[in-house]
């Protein structure tokens, strides 16, 4: 028959007092015949000493105003370095829509209105018209030019995401 121990919750209930009547007897009868559980009453006895010697530790009188000045002394970003910021952003947003208009073209079936088809031909004429003629002249592949671009472009914009987010304070607890 195997012999069953002192719980961890019955060791507690002992060592705060709440042990009363029955419940006591059978707990120092069954110390009296099991030596492991005579060493982890020991050990039990050793922690709520250990614990009972613990002063804790107090945060000076001076944290919470020290936390704060650090705080303020960073410097909040200006409009202008926001702005900078963001474009990456926007460029990678104009990427995505350069390619999409590349591949797919501008269906002349859509519901755009037709007065601003001439002015993304134009755009096109003067701008990717000219960069790819000027890629092929190099013997690069346009396509695969642009897919590094985008690429590029993506990697770009997640640095700027993860790094700045880890920058930021998720909370303050004083």
């Amino acid at each position: 028959m195997a012999i069953e121990h002192i719980t961890d919750d019955r060791f507690q209930e002992y060592l705060d007092g709440n042990l009363t009547g029955d419940a006591l007897v059978l707990f120092e009868t069954h110390l009296d015949m099991c030596e492991k559980c005579r060493e982890n009453l020991r050990q039990y006895h050793m922690l709520y000493e250990r614990l009972g010697d613990d002063t804790g530790f107090t945060l000076p009188a001076d944290f919470a105003e020290n936390v704060v000045s650090l705080i303020e002394q960073e410097s909040p970003e200006t409009s202008s370095s926001r702005l900078w910021s963001a474009i990456p952003g926007f460029a990678f947003i104009a990427a995505i829509i350069g390619t999409l208009m590349y591949f797919f073209g501008i269906p002349n079936h859509s519901r755009i209105d037709s007065s601003i088809y001439p002015v993304i031909n134009s755009i096109i004429a003067t701008t990717v018209t000219p960069i790819r003629e000027a890629l092929v002249k190099l013997n690069i592949n346009p396509q695969l030019f642009l897919a590094s671009v985008l690429v590029l472009l993506s990697i770009s914009v997640l640095d700027y995401l993860f790094r700045h987010a880890r920058r930021r304070p998720s909370s303050m607890c004083l």
